[in-house]
């Protein structure tokens, strides 16, 4: 009887270090994470330039998950740094910075991005300092806009034609073809309102 309870009690001193052992690994994977939380916090805000401090001396502020940038007429919404895409080739920036005016030509029937389409041209319209035309690549009741192509655009007013597909971006003459998907489209707007504002 006495035996039986010794192996009894080892067995269980057994289990009880197992468990031990358990918690020790588990306390220390969780501090583990919670360390790795403070850091990456540490990374994210206190390792975050200030106002004229931030990439090529950037004058920003984010507000509720929304970075502001400090433009010369004015703060203007962003969804991404300038260097979280490619920048536009040199031909493209300098058609934006030099026209006159712009057309948005675009796919009326691209359902999967007709949405982005219409927020990114209303965008431009607003925080562009030059007239923001549209035009669509085939006729459709929705959108009353002329049908156009690469062809109508000319040095003063450059077309941005938002393409189906994920290409990324090619000039032939005045026209900036912009092949996008979602928030490709998105990053693009970015890329051409950093463009337009010379902050590239």
């Amino acid at each position: 009887m006495a035996k039986k309870q010794s192996r009894k009690s080892r067995s269980q001193m057994r289990e009880e270090k197992r468990q031990q052992r358990v918690r020790l690994w588990m306390g220390i994977f969780v501090i583990s994470i919670m360390v790795l939380s403070v850091i990456s916090f540490a990374f994210v805000f206190y390792g975050m330039p200030g106002p004229g401090g931030g990439p090529d001396g950037l004058d920003y502020r984010i507000d509720n998950n929304q970075l502001f940038v400090q433009t010369r007429t004015g703060e203007v919404p962003f969804y991404s740094w300038p260097d979280s895409e490619a920048p536009l080739p040199r031909e493209a920036v300098s058609l934006i910075q030099n026209a006159q005016s712009v057309i948005v030509l675009f796919d009326p029937e691209d359902e999967e991005n007709i949405m982005l389409l219409d927020l990114v041209r209303w965008e431009l319209s607003q925080y562009m300092q030059i007239p923001v035309g549209a035009a669509v690549t085939n006729e459709t009741t929705a959108y009353p806009y002329d049908v156009g192509s690469c062809d109508i655009a000319t040095q003063q007013t450059p077309v941005l034609y938002f393409a189906p597909g994920n290409e990324g971006v090619s000039v032939e003459d005045a026209c900036i073809t912009i092949s996008a998907q979602q928030e490709g489209i998105i990053l693009q707007r970015d890329q051409i309102l950093y463009s337009y504002f010379d902050l590239r």
